[in-house]
């Protein structure tokens, strides 16, 4: 499974609806995350970020360093 997949299921099992599980990092998933984000009192930015991720319980990948956040040591 892809990293986005799983950002996506994990997100599905959390009652967050990311759109379907095809490892695409759209409107729908960044929607959901972002409500995920509220949920938890992480600013909602929509986007991938090591805190999030954290709370996901999801490890970045190199495919996920490319889409929908910041690698490791950059940005916020």
């Amino acid at each position: 499974m892809g990293f986005i997949s799983e950002v996506q299921e994990k997100l599905r099992s959390l009652g967050f609806d990311a759109g379907p599980v095809n490892g695409d990092f759209g409107s729908k998933t960044q929607a959901a995350l972002a409500q995920f984000q509220l949920s938890r009192t992480i600013p909602a930015s929509g986007q991938l970020d090591n805190e999030t991720l954290d709370e996901l319980g999801v490890k970045r990948t190199e495919e996920g360093a490319a889409a929908g956040g910041t690698a490791p040591g950059e940005g916020t």
